[in-house]
């Protein structure tokens, strides 16, 4: 009989440290507070609370334009963008929905009532899901347009902020913890995974694999969702007061973190990410987007800043 002699060569990966430096390009004076950005092409779209949705020609970087604006009828929290369509949580007004092929003039094509107040919306395909605080987390058919419907809600004694959606689950921040919930079949929403932390979590971010979230001034949260059901999470230790945001680009993650600024991690081993600039240290930094060699922060009263990623 013939013998076959397997070698396993073990090479060892060595992380260099590196080093991103971030240089302020752009600026925008802000009308309203500034907080959600989301960017679309070569165009920003801009949740500025009472001042409602701005948006952005950002053609040239050095030198942002405003071009349009949408009234808030109460506190605009956050938006998402498809197509045409601008889907826009504006507290107790509800998601409205506007047409954005005129950037200049806005049509405003229907909205979703609310009975608490709207906070977060993303939208994926057919779908547009939904925090609503106290109201918990709901599902709407916006197939049409014209004539949204709300097809499921869940609603089982939670208070949800902020949500992302990936690979047919909501991951969902809540104020005992991290809801993740099955929404393949929105007519059956059951059975959901619970991941427990200290504070109530503010903010969500997943890429179908991965989940970052944070709330408060102790849990940072890394957890390893490929298979949710089985999901693997650790508390990761550091500096993460305040986090008010989270982009993911490549293997870094951006994080705004308030009066603290921002922070860019490097996550080739996410449970144990690794700083790679100092902070950067602006007014306040509360929504954050990188985009290649960009990075979009949205710094409160202080309107918009656009900073030039270069490595070092």
């Amino acid at each position: 009989m013939r013998k076959i002699y397997i070698l396993i060569t073990f090479i060892p990966v060595i992380l260099l440290s590196e080093r991103l430096d971030i240089v302020e390009i752009g600026h925008l004076e802000g009308k309203g507070y500034y907080n959600d950005i989301k960017i679309d092409g070569k165009y920003g779209y801009i949740a500025a609370g009472k001042g409602g949705i701005v948006i952005v020609d950002l053609a040239d970087p050095d030198f942002p334009k405003k071009i349009g604006e949408i009234e808030s009828m109460d506190y605009t929290y956050s938006l998402d963008i498809q197509g045409f369509k601008l889907f826009m949580a504006d507290g107790k007004a509800g998601v409205r929905i506007f047409d954005i092929r005129d950037k200049e003039n806005l049509e405003q094509r229907s909205f979703i009532p609310t009975r608490y107040s709207s906070f977060d919306i993303k939208v994926s395909g057919q779908y547009g899901y939904v925090a609503e605080g106290e109201g918990g987390f709901r599902i709407i058919d916006i197939s049409k347009v014209d004539f949204p419907s709300e097809i499921a809600r869940f609603n089982d004694k939670i208070n949800i902020r902020a949500l992302d959606i990936e690979n047919g689950y909501a991951y969902l921040a809540d104020s005992k913890g991290i809801i993740i919930l099955d929404i393949s079949n929105p007519d059956s929403l059951v059975n959901p995974i619970w991941i427990k932390t200290i504070d109530s979590v503010n903010n969500i971010l997943s890429d179908g694999r991965w989940l970052f979230a944070s709330g408060g001034d102790r849990d940072f949260i890394v957890s390893n969702v490929a298979l949710p059901r089985y999901s693997i999470t650790q508390k990761i230790p550091g500096d993460y007061k305040e986090i008010k945001d989270l982009s993911l680009s490549g293997f870094h993650l951006y994080v705004a973190k308030g009066d603290f600024g921002i922070s860019i991690l490097n996550l080739l081993v996410p449970f144990s990410p690794e700083v790679v600039n100092h902070t950067l240290v602006i007014e306040e930094a509360i929504g954050i987007y990188a985009s290649g060699n960009l990075l979009f922060v949205t710094a409160g009263y202080d309107g918009l800043k656009v900073y030039q990623i270069t490595e070092e």
